[in-house]
């Protein structure tokens, strides 16, 4: 196939796509199979010599939903000479992020004070309202440079078996009070 043929083909898959695109907005309709179009967007994007238009996409897909999975799909179309001007920019967008999403990708990108910070001035209920799949990690990680956060970690995850009343898990729930009580007499908090 020419490199013309080639081209063009891909600027017909291009605009059969963004039909795909257009349909997939709406709301009311399921991802299912369309759930990689924007994914193939930017590929044909970066392959038509577009790379700006498919990070532009990524950026503003990840500026809607910032998560560990949309922070990847990004890292894909970011030159590793931008990658510290972009870093600055997830970092905003992540301090707005809703908690749980925030925490996961604070995690992946290592930035234990700028969580640390987070943490601390969210409210133990809304602590209490995630999964230990996203405080556990958190706590086991902040432990050691912030075992005041790890000790509201582990609280609020106890707290979360004992209010819902799930006895199943008291063991659990004893064991994370024991690793907050750890935590809080590291930090100097015994007391409180």
């Amino acid at each position: 196939m020419s490199c013309t043929r080639a081209g063009g083909a891909l600027h017909s898959i291009a605009g059969n796509q963004s039909k795909g695109l257009e349909i997939q907005s709406d709301d009311r309709l399921h991802r299912g199979s369309s759930y990689k179009l924007d994914t193939m967007k930017r590929d044909i994007l970066t392959r038509l010599g577009q790379p700006e238009e498919a990070l532009s996409d990524a950026w503003k897909n990840f500026s809607k939903r910032p998560d560990e999975f949309t922070y990847e799909e990004l890292l894909k179309y970011i030159p590793k000479k931008r990658r510290s001007e972009y870093h600055d920019r997830v970092l905003e967008a992540v301090s707005t992020a809703e908690l749980g999403s925030a925490i996961g990708l604070l995690l992946k990108l290592k930035e234990k004070d700028v969580l640390a910070k987070r943490l601390r001035k969210t409210s133990s209920d809304s602590l209490e309202s995630l999964s230990h799949y996203t405080t556990e990690p958190a706590a086991k990680e902040l432990v050691k440079k912030y075992p005041d956060v790890a000790a509201k970690l582990y609280q609020a995850m106890g707290l979360r078996i004992v209010n819902a009343k799930k006895s199943k898990y008291y063991n659990a729930a004893i064991s994370n009070f024991e690793q907050a009580k750890r935590c809080y007499e590291k930090a100097g908090l015994e007391s409180v």
